[in-house]
């Protein structure tokens, strides 16, 4: 009696994984909202970059260039807005690829941008944020504060530093520091003068620029005292903070907080 071979099983194809499932939701956004070679885009949509956000997957091909960026207004801003683009600059660091060029071609909104990010960093869990995003935000504001070659930047970033700031010191500390240099009390005197002459809201906006950094880092202070020395709350805090950037080469780049030291000591 002839034998049968028995039939091998046919085999399942394998599911796609969670990375291969986004890929293609993605595309299919592109494709739609800002592929380059997409024909008869569909006009913005918050909705559209909210779930992108939500599901972590930002990296798309021209996605800040030609969906984020160019919708950008203080309309629509919003917390995941501000983290979209911040991540997406952050992750072109890290690649070692231009990342200014985009804000460069459409600078109107930026200013309003940067002041959305600092008021972000501050208010930290009262925004809603988590401590991961509030790294996010950090990261972002160094690589800021490392790019002052870049005139849009420095523009923004030379309002946190510059002399103003010293209103933040002591009243005797600040005596101390301007005898030291006689024309300093000149320049001090001049700010005043200045600052006495604008209106409520100009006057608002120059404090919030001139006590940023030290609002920041007594927010850090705030949030390393309330790290106990151990147990499980001490643990997550280092779990819920990623390590520092580094630039290339291996070196650690200057926390905000550490311009701060820097720029005291010249």
């Amino acid at each position: 009696m002839a034998t049968t071979e028995k039939e091998t099983p046919a085999k399942k194809a394998a599911a796609p994984s969670v990375s291969q499932i986004n890929a293609e939701y993605v595309t299919q956004l592109a494709n739609k909202y800002w592929a380059p070679h997409a024909k008869n885009k569909l006009p913005f949509d918050p909705k559209v970059m909210e779930d992108v956000y939500e599901k972590e997957i930002l990296k798309s091909n021209q996605y800040l260039e030609n969906y984020l960026w160019v919708n950008y207004t203080a309309k629509v801003s919003s917390n995941a807005y501000l983290m979209s683009i911040c991540c997406i600059v952050n992750e072109k660091f890290r690649e070692n690829v231009p990342a200014w060029e985009v804000f460069k071609k459409e600078p109107n909104h930026f200013p309003f941008f940067f002041k959305c990010v600092m008021e972000a960093v501050l208010a930290g869990d009262e925004a809603g944020l988590t401590l991961k995003e509030q790294t996010v935000l950090l990261v972002f504001l160094d690589h800021c504060f490392n790019s002052l070659e870049v005139d849009l930047i420095r523009e923004q970033v030379q309002q946190l530093i510059s002399l103003p700031m010293w209103m933040c010191l002591l009243p005797s500390r600040l005596q101390h520091e301007l005898k030291k240099v006689p024309k300093l009390q000149k320049f001090w005197n001049l700010i005043k003068k200045k600052f006495d002459k604008l209106d409520a809201e100009a006057a608002e906006l120059a404090k919030k620029e001139r006590t940023f950094l030290s609002a920041l880092i007594k927010k850090f202070l705030g949030v390393l005292g309330s790290i106990p020395p151990s147990g499980p709350a001490a643990h997550q805090a280092l779990v819920q903070h990623p390590p520092r950037p580094q630039r290339e080469g291996g070196t650690p780049l200057l926390p905000v907080a550490g311009h701060a030291k820097v720029l005291h000591r010249i």
